[in-house]
């Protein structure tokens, strides 16, 4: 392609009259000289203009820059000021041409790395400092010296070729910059999503948790739990605890009071450290939902009976398996306590005892009831 754009450079379309002025003729010889020495320039050029954007980047734009500079600049070593000008902006013409073709490649004007590769060569500011130079280094020419052909090819060149080209480029840098911009918001976007999936589903909170099955089960109020009628209660095979307190001739402590719907009975444990690590166990049937469960923390058959004897403080519950296993504190409080469960395809759990409320007179650990839904 480059031989293309030498091709139409001014000093290839010179009349024969011209070509006889010496003056020209220098310039003809210096650029003919220069030509024989564009392997490289022509390379990086050429390789700009492939379909795929892997060679248009400021590395490549550099090595145009930079064998222009060793290339062809030599070529005008022994011209005047105002020749070596004139020189300089015919080859600068050629170049907008290359820009003028690589607009009509495909995909080309709608990439960011293209555009990053037109701001490194800097085409348009080095017209715009060439076309200054050689309107003060023709003013200082005798007229007789003057080169009116090449204002004229100048002048048609920046009407017809460079103003739309630099348009042209201005424009799509601008939509290629929006563009690049909106795809790294996606990026961001998407980065932002999957760090907060992440994060929940490690963290066990938030609404992707719930989607996952990983929420993490947490002690809510009663006015922040959804409606438990909206959930059935859930069907349990059998449950039992680890340790029963026996041989109470007054109360029946056993673990069947978990589950028999009045919190006015309770289970007790039967250690002499208040139950550490002993635990409450719960098959469910057939596999199911769990929603919530409902614990009535302590023998709440009457106040003075819930704060004489100990109260359950900090627990785990486990699910299935040891893998799911989530440390709660309960409150020290009468009436019901709901846990925000929301687990899917549950086969059995546990409650287990880490440490309690101390009582003031009893030192057993008591629960009065326990409903799941």
């Amino acid at each position: 392609m480059l031989n293309d754009y030498i091709a139409k450079m001014w000093f290839k379309t010179l009349s024969d009259g011209d070509l006889k002025k010496e003056r020209m003729a220098a310039v003809v010889r210096a650029q003919n000289k220069a030509v024989e020495n564009v392997d490289d320039f022509g390379f990086s050029v050429n390789i700009a203009l492939a379909k795929s954007n892997v060679e248009r980047t400021p590395l490549n734009a550099g090595n145009i820059k930079n064998y222009y500079k060793s290339e062809i600049e030599p070529a005008f070593k022994d011209l005047s000021d105002a020749q070596k000008i004139l020189c300089r902006i015919d080859w600068c013409i050629c170049l907008y041409r290359f820009l003028d073709d690589l607009r009509r490649v495909p995909r080309a004007s709608w990439e960011i790395q293209t555009a990053r590769f037109l701001s490194a060569l800097g085409l348009r500011e080095k017209w715009a400092e060439l076309k200054d130079a050689w309107q003060k280094a023709e003013a200082a020419l005798p007229e007789g010296e003057r080169y009116p052909s090449f204002d004229a090819y100048v002048t048609t060149a920046e009407t017809e070729l460079i103003r739309p080209v630099d348009l042209f480029w201005e424009r799509h840098a601008r939509q290629a910059r929006y563009r690049n911009g909106l795809k790294q918001l996606v990026r961001l976007a998407a980065a932002v999503f999957v760090v907060y999936v992440i994060g929940s589903y490690s963290m066990g909170v938030g609404y992707p948790a719930k989607v996952l099955n990983h929420l993490k089960p947490v002690l809510v109020s009663e006015k922040h739990i959804m409606d438990l009628n909206e959930f059935p209660p859930v069907s349990i095979a059998d449950y039992n605890a680890s340790t029963i307190l026996t041989g109470d001739p007054d109360r029946n402590w056993s673990d069947r009071n978990l589950m028999d719907g009045d919190p006015k009975t309770a289970w007790a444990e039967g250690e002499p450290d208040a139950g550490y690590n002993k635990r409450l166990y719960f098959n469910i049937t057939d596999k199911g939902d769990v929603h919530y469960i409902v614990i009535y923390n302590g023998d709440q058959r009457t106040e003075k009976d819930y704060y004489n004897s100990n109260r359950l403080r900090t627990v785990t519950l486990r699910l299935d398996d040891k893998f799911q296993e989530y440390k709660l504190t309960l409150k020290d409080t009468m009436g019901p306590q709901y846990i925000r469960v929301e687990k899917k395809d549950i086969d059995r759990l546990w409650i287990i005892i880490n440490s309690v409320y101390s009582g003031g007179t009893e030192d057993r650990t008591c629960v009065s009831e326990v409903k799941i839904f």
